[in-house]
């Protein structure tokens, strides 16, 4: 199968639903987006935010309000779902319970102009690149769940279609078989170098699998960007609440880095175009904190006041009760303790009563804490990031 990607773009795409008494309710507001050929794009967000009605849109199975849907540079706003060579693996698997999977995965090629030796061909092809390699004759009440969603993913490959849709396909499996299918979904939208768009509300899902992350939040785009870039530079406080875990600390922006200080020169070069090294205020303390060049206008509106993301991997304990490190930049209370083998998880009430959530990877290294000592904190300032307050 030759690859057959093509770019989608959305301009401007709104849908808005009528509810009981007439109410408007706006599923899609003003969604604009391009995905290049051959990427893996997952629009995340909660239950409600839109994302499986801008899929849909997509696909064809809802009209938009208004706006455009372009795939390969063609207009197929008004095409219906079968004129747009796209393909939809769904989170309920659709099989057809009375057919074997060999007639399931042929099922879109009846109404193809394709000869029964092509046919049985990419048949073929497509079960041997699932995985599945002499599963045909089966019927699909035999099969397991992964099994299910394979042949799904592989009816919808059959049709060589252009752009590959999942809504939520892994939401029925197990955890430990989530993480597998994954892995091979993403194996084969590489291999094919297909473009895909991946709906999601799992958060470990998108990260591991996209190129890029759309998060959506009431209808709009909050951000779009590489599962680093939503990670380590979210654009609203909702982004990084909702990507990951996170700590918010109070800081009061005091101007930008002196660049001719060595430390400050060494952690901007870096930082990416659009990026600025600020000094912020943290607990008295003064850090060293990447932000968007537009931070200074914007905090400068609110006396200065930003909230600085510090996600639990970045911070460092520094010492705890009668040997806490002159170095820490803050001191806090053990209220939770949990070993996870891999890493130990602290609950830390720090000065000012906030409560802080701080992971310790490999604890076979440091001297466990227990719940009731003191501790004291070192933030990494290369991995904090400011947000104006509000935002």
């Amino acid at each position: 199968m030759e690859s057959n990607a093509k770019s989608v773009r959305l301009d401007s795409l709104t849908k808005v639903f009528i509810g009981p008494g007439n109410q408007q309710v706006v599923a899609a507001d003003n969604v604009s987006l391009t995905i290049n050929p051959g990427d893996l794009v997952t629009f995340l967000g909660p239950s409600g935010c839109g994302k499986t009605t801008t899929l849909r849109m997509v696909a064809g199975f809802e009209n938009p309000t208004s706006g455009r849907v372009f795939i390969g540079g063609r207009d197929v706003t008004s095409l219906p779902p079968n004129e747009r060579d796209t393909a939809m693996v769904f989170q309920s698997y659709a099989l057809f319970p009375h057919m074997t999977v060999g007639e399931n995965v042929a099922y879109g090629l009846r109404f193809r102009n394709v000869s029964k030796e092509e046919k049985e061909e990419r048949v073929r092809r497509i079960m041997e690149l699932v995985g599945l390699s002499g599963f045909e004759s089966r019927q699909p009440g035999q099969l397991s769940g992964g099994q299910q969603q394979r042949v799904a993913l592989a009816r919808s490959l059959v049709v060589e279609p252009q752009v590959l849709l999942f809504d939520e396909p892994l939401s029925n499996l197990d955890a430990k078989l989530r993480e597998q299918m994954r892995e091979e979904i993403r194996r084969i939208q590489t291999e094919l170098s297909i473009t895909a768009i991946y709906v999601t509300h799992d958060q470990s899902e998108a990260m591991a699998m996209s190129d890029r992350i759309v998060v959506m939040n009431h209808g709009r785009i909050e951000q779009e960007g590489t599962p680093r870039e939503v990670y380590s530079e979210p654009g609203s406080k909702f982004v990084a609440d909702f990507i990951g875990r996170v700590n918010f600390l109070p800081g009061k922006l005091t101007g930008e880095a002196d660049l001719s200080d060595e430390r400050a020169a060494e952690m901007a070069s870096w930082l990416e175009a659009g990026r600025t090294l600020y000094e912020v205020l943290i607990f008295d303390r003064r850090l060293l904190v990447e932000g968007q060049d537009s931070l200074a206008q914007v905090a400068g509106a609110t006396s200065g006041r930003v909230l600085v993301v510090c996600r639990p991997e970045a911070a460092t304990i520094a010492g705890a009760n009668e040997s806490i490190s002159p170095d820490a930049h803050v001191t806090g209370r053990i209220v939770k303790a949990m070993y996870f083998g891999s890493h130990m998880e602290y609950g830390i009430v720090l000065e000012g009563g906030s409560e802080f959530t701080l992971i310790d990877f490999n604890p076979a290294k440091s001297q466990p804490l227990s719940v009731g000592d003191t501790a004291g904190l070192r933030f990494d300032e290369a991995s904090l990031h400011a947000l104006p307050e509000g935002r």
